[in-house]
């Protein structure tokens, strides 16, 4: 990371797809459901939710900018890849285990999600003969959650989800004990890939602009990624798309016209204010409620 060699390794990321579906699947298998429905509806469409997380550190390890047009065209590529090899996989499981038991292939492969594909991609042909042939394992498969907890603890605090990264430090409440405000503490943190960067001594070529965080973004930078990830996920993808305290009420109007435009299926706004900090403070947010108070 942060050489001029830095590079996505497709060959073991190809390797993780076919476990992380084949694992997935198994859950399915061995789950215990709450409900009766839920188990004879999973286990009729077999839905699987693989996703990604820590999309920005990744960018800036390889000296990319979040919302730039290599970026866009970055996540283009990589969740193209993620997506084909996840269908692949699941196309090879059906040879193996049998495909999802409500599969109608022939309306399967005249959805709007292959079609989009191939026309785009002539190589998803192959899984659409794949899936005539023998069918599919999983009815979906791509799912790209918040992934918070999950980027804090195993991913040593990188950038979650498809997420710029929130800020490079900053510092988190946790509440300990209880639920009260007595029960809080603050504990400071660090961005992963920040931090690898600051220890970073030889062959580093990436500067700290590339550094961006999510509220130096612009509206449409938040949206770029968030469409090409889109595009690429079956079901359904978790993007918070952080607009300035002042932002016009017509232009956050412009944010949800231009995601329906772009195929979206939904998003989330946050705008930032003294009583909705949310549970992560920036020194900005600090000197915002000191303004407050002083008034």
């Amino acid at each position: 990371p942060f050489t001029k060699n830095a590079r996505i390794d497709f060959d073991r990321l190809e390797k993780t797809i076919k476990i992380a579906v084949r694992m997935l699947d198994n859950i399915i298998d061995i789950n215990k459901f709450p409900l009766e429905n839920y188990e004879k509806y999973q286990k009729a469409v077999r839905t699987i939710g693989l996703g990604i997380t820590s999309l920005a550190d990744l960018m800036v390890m390889m000296n990319v900018r979040y919302g730039s047009k290599e970026s866009v065209e970055l996540t283009d590529k990589l969740m193209d890849f993620i997506t084909y090899n996840a269908y692949n996989s699941s196309c090879e499981l059906a040879k193996e285990k049998g495909y999802f038991p409500m599969l109608n292939k022939e309306k399967f492969v005249e959805s709007n999600f292959i079609k989009k594909h191939i026309e785009r991609d002539k190589k998803w042909e192959n899984i659409k003969e794949k899936i005539l042939k023998d069918g599919i394992r999983n009815g979906r498969m791509i799912s790209v959650a918040p992934v918070g907890t999950l980027s804090l603890s195993f991913g040593n605090n990188c950038s979650s989800g498809l997420e710029p990264i929130f800020s490079l430090e900053y510092e988190r409440k946790i509440k300990i004990g209880g639920q009260s405000e007595d029960d809080i503490v603050i504990y400071p943190m660090r961005d992963y890939a920040y931090d690898l960067w600051l220890n970073k001594k030889e062959g580093n070529i990436v500067k700290k602009d590339i550094f961006v965080t999510a509220m130096d973004l612009d509206v449409d930078a938040h949206i770029d990624i968030l469409s090409m990830v889109a595009f690429h996920t079956d079901m359904s993808c978790s993007k918070t798309i952080n607009v300035p305290t002042e932002y016009p009420f017509e232009k956050t109007k412009e944010v949800y016209d231009k995601c329906h435009k772009l195929g979206i299926k939904g998003c989330t706004i946050f705008r930032p204010n003294p009583i909705r900090q949310g549970i992560l403070i920036t020194e900005k947010d600090k000197k915002e409620e000191e303004e407050v108070r002083e008034l």
